[in-house]
This record gives C-alpha cells, structure tokens and sequence, in this order.
C-alpha cells in the first residue's frame, strides 16, 4: 500500500504542479473475522457519503456500487467490477439489505455523530 501511495502522489503532484504529501497517516487494516463483520461493514460504506452530507441516498452516491449492486438490478450486458454475492447471500434478497441500511441510517449509531448538511458544501 505504501507503494501505491507513494505512487499516485507523485503522479498527482506532477500533474498539478504541487509538492508535500497526499495521504496522511499510516494505512491501517482490520481483519474481517466473520461474515457479521463484513455485512456491518458494507453498511458503512454504503451509508458513509450520506452520513457525511455528501448525498440525500445511498444510492445517490455515484462512487459506489449500491445503486447497480442492492438497490436496482443490474442487466446481464452491464458488468461490474465487483461481486455483491458474499453479502447478499447473508440476507433473502436484495431489498432486505437496503432496508438494512435504512435502518443503520436511522440508528442512534449514526445519528450521535456530527453530520454535515448539503447545504453547508
């Protein structure tokens, strides 16, 4: 990872003209244990730009694959990079996972965080 950091910041750096780092701290990683761990997990990701005031849905966020991967089906000629399988199969269907992060949405967990609004850019 250091590698690869070091790697896009120098390209970064060049392209528009700046010196100094572009990520900060040290990259970290946390072994996902269980499958409990990785659907929590994908929740978080999922509801993060919202939380963050970046979106009004998750499936707003267009750096993401919940719109093609949870909440709308994907056709057979669209391919995606990434494979939504090891969560879905964790839940009956598709829609029970985005009620889940509706619900996560809707949490005390998320809603005792600081939040941003849209409107404050």
């Amino acid at each position: 990872m250091a590698r690869l950091a070091t790697s896009v910041t120098k390209r970064f750096n060049l392209r528009y003209n700046l010196v100094g780092h572009l990520f900060q701290g040290v990259y970290k990683s946390k072994r996902i244990a269980s499958a409990g761990d990785l659907v929590h997990l994908s929740i978080y990701i999922h509801a993060n730009p919202v939380v963050a005031g970046l979106v009004k849905a998750p499936q707003d966020w267009a750096y993401s694959n919940y719109r093609r991967s949870f909440y709308e089906l994907s056709s057979e000629d669209e391919k995606d990079f990434t494979d939504p399988t090891p969560i879905l199969c964790q839940f009956k269907n598709r829609k029970e996972y985005v009620e889940h992060v509706q619900e996560y949405l809707r949490s005390d967990e998320v809603n005792l965080r600081p939040r941003h609004t849209l409107e404050e850019g």
